[in-house]
């Protein structure tokens, strides 16, 4: 048994040793004929290797497939450019057959490289990207009109495209925007694939598409009419919603950090002011930490408009605590308690840009009524904005 063990593997060997591959030159005469004719330059760079191995007799048969690396440079094109592709000739052998009774099959292309283009400059990128968002308001989401806002078009790789052929390329886009969505608005991050096309010596897009899922970087609730009362990107277009400082249609959006510390530092410089932006009492907005609170995503930066006389007006949610020590609610038979209710309002503010990048509060409207949250008993003890603005000296 040993003995015909060893027998088969020298016939192996024997056999892999006398084994023929095609020439050199019938390779490069092969790869051009597969070319159909264009005027290719062929160089064989590597050697064959063996891919398979005949099944119809047994495996002690040479292998009935091999493949030779093969170097393709393409003619140059008007711009100098020109495209080199690396592959493999894959030849087969009828199993059975000669040892050189190899047949070409195809050229096999692994890899393409342009090589002597003109570099394309980011900003020519970026122009061909945001074309195609244009002509494409579905690369961001399959329903444009639920965009609302696109703040900004960057280039996902600064050096960013990938020559596929002399007049083909690709690169991405990094696309940060704004959708609606039952009442939210939703700021998302996401990247878009871009294939441009050379005609004619210009480059143009051919089409864009959305790559992978959209990251979410913030939510704003700002109710179903406020959020559909916004341009979107299917009726008003890409122009109207894009850039964070928008068109000379679109308003310059305010700092949500600089109108949040400019109302906080009016509602307590004073009880008028308080009142003048709240429209409530005092005497009933509770005193005690988080019982007021105006938060940077309340601050519908994207709905503000640019008024006549210089001043922005922005809508703004503020949450409090509203006592009423007129209200009595039942909690348990015949026990009645006078009630507290955790208030969120939005107000219209129509604010004007101050020194040192600040704002000075113009105006407050109230818009539509209160949203009411959770509510509790009131505490025997209730101190309210008024208490305070009367130990400070800043009372009516």
């Amino acid at each position: 048994m040993k003995k015909l063990i060893l027998a088969g593997m020298f016939l192996f060997m024997f056999a892999s040793l006398v084994l023929a591959y095609p020439s050199s030159s019938k390779v490069i005469s092969d790869v051009k004929g597969d070319y159909k004719g264009e005027a290719i330059a062929v160089k064989v760079t590597g050697t064959a290797w063996e891919t398979s191995w005949s099944e119809s007799v047994s495996q002690l048969q040479p292998p009935d497939e091999a493949r030779i690396w093969v170097v393709v440079t393409h003619p140059k094109a008007k711009d100098g450019s020109y495209v080199v592709s690396e592959g493999s000739a894959v030849y087969y052998r009828p199993a059975g057959s000669s040892k050189d009774n190899w047949s070409f099959r195809e050229f096999y292309l692994h890899k393409t490289e342009v090589k002597g283009a003109a570099a394309i400059s980011p900003e020519q990128l970026l122009a061909i990207g945001i074309t195609c968002l244009k002509s494409s308001p579905m690369a961001l989401n399959s329903a444009a009109y639920n965009i609302k806002k696109i703040y900004s078009v960057k280039l996902a790789e600064p050096s960013g495209y990938k020559r596929i052929s002399a007049d083909q390329m690709e690169f991405n886009l990094t696309v940060v925007y704004a959708r609606g969505s039952s009442g939210d608005l939703i700021k998302e991050e996401r990247k878009v694939n871009v294939m441009a096309v050379k005609q004619n010596g210009v480059w143009g897009n051919k089409y864009c598409i959305p790559s992978g899922n959209p990251n979410e970087i913030s939510r704003q609730i700002m109710g179903r009419a406020a959020v559909e009362a916004m341009p979107n990107l299917e009726d008003n277009g890409f122009d109207a919603i894009y850039g964070a400082e928008g068109t000379s249609s679109s308003p310059q959006l305010p700092d949500a950090a600089g109108i949040q510390k400019a109302l906080v530092a009016t509602l307590i410089s004073n009880e008028k002011s308080f009142e003048d932006i709240l429209k409530v009492p005092a005497s009933q907005v509770f005193y005690e930490k988080e019982s007021l609170v105006c938060k940077k995503e309340g601050i519908a930066v994207l709905k503000a408009q640019n008024n006549e006389d210089g001043s922005i007006s922005v809508p703004v949610q503020i949450r409090y605590k509203f006592y009423d020590p007129t209200q009595f609610e039942r909690e348990i038979p015949v026990v009645y308690y006078r009630m507290v209710y955790y208030v969120t309002q939005t107000y219209n503010l129509v604010v004007k840009p101050a020194a040192s990048q600040g704002y000075t509060i113009v105006s407050s409207e109230r818009v539509g009524e209160p949203l009411e949250g959770f509510k509790s008993p009131a505490p025997a003890k209730i101190v309210t904005f008024h208490d305070a603005f009367v130990k400070a000296g800043k009372a009516n």
